[in-house]
């Protein structure tokens, strides 16, 4: 993955690792097991190269994160 906040080799052997296909969009990372939300760290790919990675918590970006837009700027926070 593009940055440093978590190894993603090591995310996916987790027992809660998923893929999630949305309509523009794809996640790759942890989910709630009960409820399949997104929890924990994850990385989604959006339509248009746009890229987002880091903390989730009850399916919303929170924490810890690193976003690519579409243009290229790039945000860490």
């Amino acid at each position: 993955m593009i940055s440093d906040i978590f190894k993603y080799d090591e995310l996916r052997i987790l027992e809660n690792f998923c893929l999630k296909k949305y309509k523009n969009a794809v996640y790759k990372g942890q989910v709630d097991l009960n409820t399949k939300k997104r929890e924990g760290f994850g990385v989604l790919l959006s339509e248009g190269n746009r890229v987002y990675e880091g903390q989730w918590s009850k399916d919303k970006r929170n924490g810890n994160g690193y976003e690519v837009f579409k243009n290229d700027n790039s945000y860490r926070g």
